[in-house]
């Protein structure tokens, strides 16, 4: 939650920058900010005592470990739902103020601070269902918040088709339309989805040996899905129009529904297997 405030922090620190037409000059806020973080990363104290003096595993263990981890089903339906995710993270993060200004005429500063709406639905989604999963069946939760998220993506597809095809440019917030307002809302619903999948996983292989992996394949999936959408959702916002294309997330999004019962019902399965 909390890094999705930085994410909205930025977005209003570039659309300051933007208004003055010295965007660039946003990069001297980040080099400050990253030489603050390496200060105050050489003030964490790390006790690395006797970590040399650990036998390390050769890589046949390795290997088992490697081939443990994908020999499961919960694996590799977390790949899918992780690629999924990201996809529609990533893709609406990088595309919408593109969106916002070449479609609904939005001035540069404004389309760039509106996706602090998203990075701040984000950020409240998984702080608030954090607390709503401890009390919740997670499965439930998660069906419920995808559902609500595809209603909300494909009515946007729909109200886009009604709007009329030009007006003057937008440089308030108040003449924004409502579509500018209600889609980046969409984080919210979408937010538990990630962490929860990811952390079903990691409870699936409890044992030390099996963490440092498990973590690489969560980021490195995260990666290709987040490079997938950003890709993808660009082409096909320039092949299918801005209309359908902003209706492209409800693709994963679908995929990730039906994938949900599944995945969760292997969980069940392989911890009660395995007790």
């Amino acid at each position: 939650g909390f890094f999705m405030v930085g994410i909205l922090s930025m977005s209003w620190l570039f659309g300051l920058f933007e208004s003055y037409s010295q965007w660039n000059y946003v990069f001297w806020v980040l080099a400050v900010a990253t030489a603050i973080a390496i200060l105050l990363s050489l003030s964490v104290h790390i006790d690395d005592k006797g970590f040399g003096e650990k036998e390390i595993a050769g890589d046949r263990v390795q290997r088992g470990v490697l081939a443990t981890i994908f020999s499961s089903w919960v694996t590799w339906f977390f790949i899918v739902l992780s690629i999924s995710y990201v996809f529609i993270e990533n893709g609406l993060t990088i595309w919408l103020p593109t969106f916002n200004n070449h479609f609904l005429h939005i001035n540069t500063a404004i389309s760039i601070e509106l996706i602090s709406i998203l990075s701040a639905s984000l950020a409240l989604g998984r702080l608030f269902f954090s607390a709503v999963l401890e009390y919740v069946n997670n499965m439930f939760v998660l069906v419920v918040c995808m559902i609500i998220a595809l209603v909300i993506f494909i009515g946007s597809m729909f109200a886009i088709e009604s709007m009329p095809t030009a007006w003057g440019t937008i440089s308030s917030w108040t003449q924004l339309p409502a579509i500018a307002l209600w889609l980046p809302l969409v984080g919210f619903v979408i937010a538990p989805i990630y962490p929860t999948f990811a952390s079903v996983l990691l409870t699936c292989f409890p044992e030390k040996r099996f963490q440092s992996p498990i973590s690489s394949i969560i980021v490195i999936f995260s990666a290709v899905g987040g490079m997938a959408g950003a890709v993808l959702l660009g082409y096909l916002f320039k092949v299918l129009g801005p209309a359908k294309g902003i209706a492209v997330p409800a693709v994963p999004l679908f995929i990730m529904l039906l994938l949900t019962i599944p995945y969760f019902l292997v969980i069940k399965h392989r911890n009660t297997s395995t007790k």
